[in-house]
């Protein structure tokens, strides 16, 4: 069985396109076909198998970078 922790987990696939964007949740950026954020500072992805995803605040930034959104914009 394979035991690591969800941080374990993302820098190991960080290196092939996936990005955490939640606690629980971890996804393929290039698979992103739309993003919502919401007044509180949370979100949701949209992927482009119409999974919808939540995206946490503690996330956001780190997604924006990764998928090449500027800071400024929601």
């Amino acid at each position: 069985p394979l035991r690591s922790t969800m941080t374990q987990i993302a820098e190991r696939l960080s290196t092939q396109g996936f990005v955490r964007v939640h606690r629980q949740a971890i996804v393929n950026a290039d698979r992103i076909a739309e993003m919502s954020m919401f007044d509180s500072g949370d979100g949701e992805l949209r992927l482009n198998t119409n999974v919808k995803v939540p995206v946490s605040r503690r996330f956001r930034s780190k997604l924006r970078e990764s998928i090449g959104v500027p800071s400024t914009l929601n």
